[in-house]
């Protein structure tokens, strides 16, 4: 499967903009990323499921509800999937863009950026093509 910084390399800003324009295009994203070989229950492996409105997947055998942003770095985010999703475009796309830039474009505490460029880091260093070490 296409690493998610390779999905946002192999796009442009515009099919981008496109692509997502809201938070439910942001579930919706993640959902056929995330789920794309099957849904597979985080606790008890099981493969069966029922889909919630809110593009959640309940597991059938031990009801576990995994939400399309659980597991990922876009999970707990407090600024919205819409930003995040631009920010990790941006950061992905253009690797010299920093905190503060990211905080004044997407009008968010400094602190909130760097944390999750720092998780953006952390998944573009698990790539074999990483130059960061």
């Amino acid at each position: 499967m296409k690493s998610l910084e390779n999905v946002f390399l192999e796009t442009n800003l515009v099919d981008f903009a496109h692509m997502i324009q809201s938070d439910e295009d942001c579930k919706q994203f993640l959902v056929e990323y995330k789920w794309k070989e099957g849904f597979e229950c985080h606790k008890c492996h099981h493969t069966a499921f029922q889909e919630r409105k809110d593009h959640s997947r309940t597991c059938n055998k031990c009801s576990y509800t995994e939400s399309p942003t659980a597991h990922t770095i876009f999970h707990k985010v407090k600024f919205g999937l819409t930003k995040s999703f631009f920010i990790a475009f941006e950061y992905f796309k253009y690797k010299n863009i920093d905190a503060t830039s990211i905080s004044k474009i997407y009008d968010i505490r400094k602190s909130t950026a760097a944390h999750f460029m720092k998780k953006l880091e952390k998944i573009h260093c698990l790539n074999p093509k990483c130059t960061c070490h």
